[in-house]
Formats: C-alpha cells, sequence, structure tokens
C-alpha cells in the first residue's frame, strides 16, 4: 500500500466521508485515488478558505469532514482558521501538504521558503500538528483526528511527501 492510499485508509477508519479539497502538486496522487474512490466524496474548491467554511457547514450538518490544502494555502487561509476552528471551537483536521519539507530537510541552494514559516507560524497559534512522512506515520492521522476532537479546534497532519 502506498502512503498515499494509508492516509486515506487512515481517513476512513476516522469514519471521513467527505473531504474540502484544493489539489496541488503535493497531493496529486491522493486526488487522482480521491475521485476513483466510492467511500470519499470530494468538494473541490478555488481558494483555500472556502475548503474551511465548507467543511465547516459539514461537520455541523452531522458529517465527517476534513480539509486538504497545501501550506502556502493553509495560509491563505489563516483567518479563516482563526475565525471558524478556532473562535468558534469546531474540531477540525486539515491535512496539509508540506511543500518545500525536502528541500529544507536537504539543506538545498534554493527552498521555499514556505516550508521554513510553516511549523512557526503553527506553534505560534498553538495549533498541535503532527507529522507524517511515510506509511509508519500514518496512524498519526487517527491522533490528529482526535485530538481536534478532544480540543474542539483546529488539528493540522503535515504531509512531506505522498509517494515513498
Amino acid at each position: 500500500m502506498s502512503l498515499a492510499q494509508s492516509i486515506l485508509s487512515e481517513l476512513k477508519k476516522c469514519g471521513v466521508r467527505w473531504i474540502t479539497w484544493l489539489p496541488d502538486s503535493e497531493t496529486a496522487t491522493m486526488y487522482s485515488l480521491v475521485i476513483r474512490d466510492p467511500d470519499l466524496r470530494l468538494i473541490g474548491v478555488c481558494r483555500e478558505d472556502e475548503a474551511i467554511g465548507i467543511c465547516y457547514g459539514l461537520l455541523k450538518g452531522g458529517e465527517r469532514a476534513v480539509v486538504m490544502i497545501q501550506n502556502t494555502g493553509m495560509m491563505n487561509a489563516m483567518d479563516a482558521i482563526r475565525g471558524i476552528p478556532m473562535r468558534m471551537q469546531q474540531a477540525m483536521l486539515l491535512m496539509v501538504g508540506y511543500r518545500g519539507y525536502r528541500g529544507m530537510i536537504e539543506k538545498a541552494s534554493r527552498v521555499d521558503n514556505v516550508s521554513v514559516f510553516t511549523e512557526p507560524l503553527l506553534q505560534a497559534l498553538k495549533i498541535p500538528y503532527f507529522l507524517v512522512h511515510s506509511r509508519d506515520d500514518a496512524p498519526k492521522i487517527r491522533q490528529a483526528y482526535e485530538e481536534a476532537q478532544r480540543t474542539s479546534g483546529p488539528t493540522v497532519v503535515l504531509i512531506t511527501r505522498e509517494d515513498e
């Protein structure tokens, strides 16, 4: 089972049926799996803050939903994250593609600086997060889901890659 398949399997174990998503280069493999999976429903959005609002509506309606965006988009959506899951105390899991992670870790000569700001931003906002690097880390998704439920707020899973 690939990492992308493991991630989707863990989401299904949490009872997730809906994914609000702005597809990106970091999660392209998962996108192709989701659109073919009869157990998951995808709602595509034009902007990341829309994914937060639509996910909130699904959650308030009793559905199990998550957001899937890239870290650049998470930064774009920070006001929605602050205003909805944080302020409204709504448990919400955000699956975030960690753009630039490999270059940052490998100390590449040119690193997308979004990777440098991702974790410090989450730490500053006191948003719990979990790193998923491989299939072995996939169970962290359940931990993250449970953390969101426990804290009644956002929790982030940073996906550093989707292939192994």
